[in-house]
């Protein structure tokens, strides 16, 4: 029999006393110690002469009080005088069964009526012994029972002892009143002293004890000490060794089996659950509910509510003032805390302190501090090593910091910060999302107001910055702000549309050092400047500004749209080009160049001034060392010459050769069609010459005369010579031609000029210079054997070079500008292969296009206002621009800057070695970087966005799916609308995104966030380093979360999933709590803390809604139901179930005790086994059983039978089997 606590009599004390089983006896070796050894309870010595120890100061009622010392940690006290009488009344029984033999019951009494009393002087005998045993009133006693720890005796059958000094001791005892007391076999004893100390032991009220075996005692001082404990109210104890359960007012249950249910309910140890008011439970599986709960002692804690705290070990520490400190702590809501080890701590909030420091900290409150920590809401904090803090005032403050959302920061080591006002703070930093900020260290900062302000930064999206060391900043409100600068689009903005006026509005800039910006807004103003496109600016320092609204200063390089490139080393390329000054070059359409090196080549060229040149249509060059050649040329002073066109060259050391050639003073010289020269040093030479004089030289005019004749051989070094002379002179330098007049240069037109066999001067004013060269326009310039100008004002410099359309200027071996006003500067571009011989390239200079500029070998500009330079590029789109070996520019508006680059949608642009914008509006920037469909953008080297409206930028990104965003070295979105962001990354799945070096998110509608993140099934969420989700739908989230099942959740650093449709967030070895749960209102709902608070609350104040652990759980499956202790079930509406597989079936029914049964409605079990079977039947005591409707019986084994409806049987072992009868 599993016996804890037994009252024996001491042979060494003389005395009646209370042993522990788990107690050595005489010496003899004690049972196996429980591992609660500190809870074993010593010997109660219960003498006449007490060793219990009274209290230093009586209790409240005056009475004497005495300490029963149960542990080294706990004591219980007990009313001294009510212990007295009871030892007292035992040592008389004890004496009065010394020397004699138990006799059999001979008195009876029959009476109608019934009364007692005392002292008549027997001396208030009232006896009874054995068998069908009762004995009421007075001395009231019926005993043996003696075990000596089953040494046996027992008797006294079915013994009920009902008043004043009542014993009752063995078999079926029952002991009712006054100083009850009931000992042994199936006691009960239900009032005034109480004690029922063993076996079947229940004590019920006033000073009740109840002591062992399988004990329960209920209300006013009760205790128990053993065995089955259950002690239920007032001053409620149980103080284990076994299943304690200790339910209200002061109640206690330290051990074992421990459950404490109310009032200062403790528990302390073993299967502990603490659940109200100043709960406490102190160790291996507790659980502590609610009032000031707090659980300590380790093991596997966990405190629920109000100033729960849990303080180690297996802790969990729920709500209010929850802090669970340490082990594998969680601390769930208000002022959450869970300081180190595997802390988690969830929400909560409302504790100032800042900082006082009466603790937590970080932004005061849900705190989380160290090892595994992450803090999920409220004022969460998180402070180290994994760190990650999720919500609200989430901060996660450095070791491996995460923080995602409201006022998120991060600070520091391996941080990243995703959301709401992120910060990150450094070292290994990222921050992504509203207000990011990443400041320093490997900076990241990705999207709406970020910065990232210095070392390794790049910060992508809204209001982007960067600001130094190693920056990027690509897109909206970019700016990148110093070292190693880049920033890649963003604003510009423009309005107008008649007239919301705005008209632009600019960012994306770069600002210094290795700067260079590309795109929209585009500026880049200095040290290694690039701005590459929309409004491109750049100053200071190496510029190079390329596309629309382009300026670029300083070391200066500017290609088209409205270039400008304000000297120093300026060259400014294409339409309203401008160039202003030292070194510049200035070429095509609206060219420039003002002064310094000049030379501006093409459409409106001009220069005005020192080391002029100015080269086609409206040419000017005024003053220094002017040169203008072709169209409109002009060139006004101190060097000037002009060649072509409507040539004229007013001053200083004037020349002028070709159509309308003027000079002017100075050194004038003019040479051919409309020459003319107007004096001082005047020579005019060719058609219409004339002079003015001032030491002239001219070959015609007045009536046209020509040759210079009569001059005699000159002698002196400045001396003209005679024809002799001159063919002694000359006999080594000719012109060479048939000499029979068939291939006679043929000057035809008005002024003209030709020279050379079969060289042909059409136009009016026309020259032609060399074998068959041909003018045909008027004013058009053929310099070079075959050359041919054959539009009005064209130029052709060159061998078989051609001018064809009208203003048009062709220069180099077999050069074509075909379309007025266009320009083609450079020969035919030739190549073999050296071994085989195989001809490579054959291609000429080419200018085909309508204001058309190309300038290199084999360089061809097609398209109207196009622009081609550098060797074979081609622009043949409208408007396009092509710079570069073997750049091809072919759609209308693009732009392609490289060797091999080509840009070949409307307005797309492509820069870098082998570059490609294939689509409408496509950007390709960096070697071998690919822009393949309509509004694609890939930046850096070997970059490929192949599909609409994709952007892959970093060094291998592929974006090859519409919509998709590629942003990373070697990232790829490859699934339709898909992003990857990070070196590596892959976003597969369509409607995917994949955020985080190595992170992979393959299925469809997938979100992988995090290095090596992995979401590789449709509808999958990873987020946080290695975290894995590989199931339909399913989400992990911490740093290697992984979710396997579909529809699954796994919510934390390592938590699994293996289990469809499941939240989890740990793992076998890792639990945690789940906070900012709405209240349910379904059954599937889960609940949140407020309605748990609210449940606790009322268990509090009435204790309803309770169910003790055990190794199978209670169930409370009626409404409005209660289940207490192991399987205890409640399955009635209205009913209590409360002791270790206790049932309370019935509507309104109550059943009490071990495996206590209330069937029917309104029935009650009162004690262990005890069974109320039908409707409105009472089982009042061990194994008491009422089988029939409305009946009553009260004590151990009492019975009503099947046939005995309204009947009542009273005391232990009492039969009634008839119906409205008492027994």
């Amino acid at each position: 029999m599993n016996k804890v606590f037994s009252l024996v009599w001491s042979r060494s004390l003389q005395a009646l006393v209370v042993a522990s089983e788990l107690a050595s006896a005489n010496g003899k070796k004690a049972g196996r110690p429980s591992r609660l050894a500190n809870a074993a309870l010593g010997v109660v010595v219960l003498s006449a002469g007490f060793t219990l120890a009274p209290f230093s100061q009586a209790a409240e009622s005056g009475k004497q009080v005495c300490t029963v010392n149960l542990t080294d940690r706990a004591s219980m006290t007990v009313d001294c005088a009510q212990l007295q009488q009871f030892v007292a009344s035992a040592h008389t029984g004890k004496d009065k069964l010394k020397g004699r033999k138990a006799r059999p019951v001979v008195d009876s009494f029959d009476s109608d009526y019934f009364k007692s009393n005392g002292a008549g002087d027997g001396s208030d005998e009232a006896s009874a012994e054995g068998a069908g045993a009762i004995a009421i009133g007075s001395g009231a006693q019926t005993r043996p029972w003696e075990s000596e720890e089953l040494g046996e005796s027992f008797e006294a059958d079915g013994a009920v002892a009902v008043g004043r000094q009542s014993i009752a001791e063995g078999w079926t005892a029952t002991a009712l009143g006054a100083n009850s007391f009931a000992s042994g076999n199936s006691s009960t004893a239900v009032g005034g002293a109480s004690v029922a100390a063993g076996i079947g032991a229940s004590a019920f009220g006033q000073g009740s004890i109840a002591f062992g075996h399988a004990s329960t005692a209920l209300g006013q001082s009760a205790i128990t000490l053993g065995f089955g404990n259950t002690a239920v109210g007032a001053s409620a104890s149980a103080s284990a060794e076994q299943a304690a359960t200790a339910l209200g007012a002061l109640s206690e249950a330290r051990g074992n089996g421990s459950t404490a249910v109310g009032g200062q309910a403790i528990a302390a140890g073993e299967g502990s659950l603490a659940a109200g008011f100043d709960a406490q439970a102190g160790g291996y599986e507790s659980v502590a509910l609610g009032g000031r709960a707090r659980v300590g002692n380790g093991d596997s804690g966990v405190g629920i509510g109000a100033n729960a705290a849990a303080l180690g070990q297996g802790a969990v520490g729920v709500g209010k003032n929850s802090l669970a400190s340490g082990a594998n702590t969680v601390a769930v809501g208000r002022n959450a805390a869970a300081n180190s080890e595997g802390a988690i701590a969830i929400g909560g909030s409302e504790w100032t302190d800042v900082d006082g420091d009466g603790m937590p900290d970080v932004r005061e409150a849900t705190l989380a501090e160290g090892q595994n920590a992450i803090a999920i809401g409220g004022a969460a904090g998180a402070s180290g090593d994994n760190a990650q803090a999720v919500g609200h005032q989430a901060s996660a403050l450095a070791n491996n910091a995460t923080a995602n959302g409201a006022m998120s920061m991060a600070a520091g080591e391996n941080s990243t910060a995703t959301g709401a006002n992120s910060v990150a703070n450094g070292t290994e930093s990222s921050a992504y999302g509203f207000q990011s900020y990443a400041d320093a260290d490997y900076s990241t900062a990705s999207g709406s107001s970020s910065l990232a302000l210095g070392l390794g930064s790049s910060a992508f999206g809204s209001g982007a910055t960067a600001g130094g060391q190693y920056a990027t900043a690509s897109g909206y409100g970019a700016v990148a702000d110093g070292p190693s600068g880049t920033a890649v689009g963003g604003r510009l903005y423009w309005e107008d549309p008649a007239t919301g006026r705005v008209m632009l509005d600019q960012t994306t800039m770069a600002m210094g050092d290795g700067s260079s910006a590309f795109g929209a807004g585009a500026q880049a103003h200095g040290p290694f400047n690039t701005a590459l496109g929309a409004a491109a600016t750049t100053e200071g320092l190496q510029s190079t500004a390329t596309g629309y609204h382009s300026v670029a200063t300083d070391v200066a390089t500017a290609h088209g749209a409205f270039s400008a490139a304000s000297g120093n080393g300026s060259t400014a390329m294409g339409y309203e080009s401008a160039a202003s000054g030292i070194l510049s070059i200035a070429v095509g359409m609206g060219a420039n160049a003002a002064t310094s090196g000049g030379i501006a080549i093409g459409t409106a060229a001009s220069v005005r001034g020192y080391a002029g040149t100015a080269v086609g249509y409206f040419s000017s060059a005024r003053d220094a060392e002017s040169t203008a050649l072709g169209m409109f040329s002009w060139a006004k002073g101190v060097g000037s010459i002009a060649v072509g066109g409507f040539a004229h060259a007013t001053g200083e050391g004037v020349i002028a050769i070709g159509r309308d050639a003027f000079a002017f003073y100075e050194g004038a010289t003019a040479l051919g069609d409309g020459a003319f020269a107007n004096a001082v040093n005047a020579v005019a030479l060719g058609a219409g010459s004339r002079t003015e004089r001032e030491n002239t030289i001219s070959v015609g005019d007045a009536g046209e005369e020509r040759q210079i004749v009569n001059v005699a051989a000159g002698t002196e070094a400045t001396d003209a010579v005679n024809k002799d002379q001159l063919d002694e002179a000359t006999r080594y330098t000719k012109a060479d031609g048939a000499q029979d007049g068939s291939d006679d240069a043929i000057a035809a037109g008005e002024h003209s000029v030709a020279t050379g066999a079969n060289s042909v001067a059409n136009g009016t004013e026309s020259s032609a210079y060399g074998f068959q060269s041909f003018s045909d326009g008027d004013y058009a310039t053929a310099l070079g054997s075959s050359s041919l100008a054959l539009g009005m004002g064209s130029s052709a410099f060159g061998s078989g070079a051609t001018a064809g359309g009208q203003y048009a200027t062709a220069s180099g071996y077999g050069a074509v500008a075909e379309a007025d006003s266009s320009t083609a500067v450079g020969g035919t571009m030739y190549v073999e292969h050296p071994e085989t011989d195989e001809l490579l390239v054959d291609q000429t200079t080419t200018a085909s296009g309508l204001g058309a500029s190309a300038f290199g070998a084999g360089a061809q500009a097609t398209g109207a206002v196009s622009t081609a330079v550098g060797a074979v590029a081609t622009a043949s789109g409208l408007q396009s621009t092509a710079f570069g070996y073997l750049s091809a520019a072919t759609g209308e508006g693009s732009t392609a800057i490289g060797t091999g680059s080509a840009a070949v949608g409307t307005q797309s642009t492509a820069t870098g070695y082998a570059s490609k914008a294939t689509g409408a509006w496509t950007a390709a920037h960096g070697a071998f970087s690919v822009a393949g469909d309509t509004g694609a953008t890939a930046l850096g080297v070997s970059a490929t966005a192949s599909e609409a409206f994709t952007t892959a930028v970093g060094w291998g990104a592929t974006a090859s799916n519409a919509g998709t965003t590629a942003l990373g070295g070697w990232a790829v979105a490859k699934g339709l609308d898909s992003t990857a962001v990070g070196g590596q990354s892959k976003a597969r799945g369509e409607d995917s995104t994949a955020v985080g070096r190595f992170a992979d998110a393959k299925g469809n509608q997938s979100t992988a966030v995090g290095e090596m993140a992995w979401a590789m099934r449709d509808g999958g969420t990873a987020i946080g380093q290695d975290t894995y989700v590989r199931a339909e739908n399913a989400t992990a989230i911490g740093a290697s979360a992984w979710a396997e099942a579909d529809n699954s959740v796994a919510l934390g650093a390592n938590s699994r999933t293996d289990r469809q449709s499941t939240v989890s967030v740990g793992n076998e070895d890792e639990q945690r709590q789940i906070v900012n749960v709405a209240t349910g209102t379904e059954a599937t709902d889960a609940v949140n803390k407020a309605q748990l608070d609210e449940v606790a609350a009322a268990g509090e104040a009435t204790g309803k809604f309770f169910k003790a652990n055990g190794e199978a759980g209670a169930i409370a499956a009626g409404e409005n139901s209660i289940a207490a202790g192991a399987s205890a079930s409640a399955d009635g509406a209205l009913s209590v179930a409360v002791g270790a597989a206790s049932q309370a079936q019935g509507d309104l029914a109550s059943a009490v005790g071990n495996n206590a049964q209330a069937q029917g409605l309104e029935s009650t079990a009162l004690g262990s086994f005890s069974n109320a079977m039908t409707d409105g039947a009472t089982a009042i005591g061990a194994n008491a059983m009422a089988s029939t409707a409305n009946s009553v019986a009260i004590g151990s084994n009492a019975r009503v039978s099947g046939t005995a409806a309204n009947s009542v049987a009273l005391g232990a072992g009492s039969i009634a089997t008839r119906s409205n009868s008492v027994a």
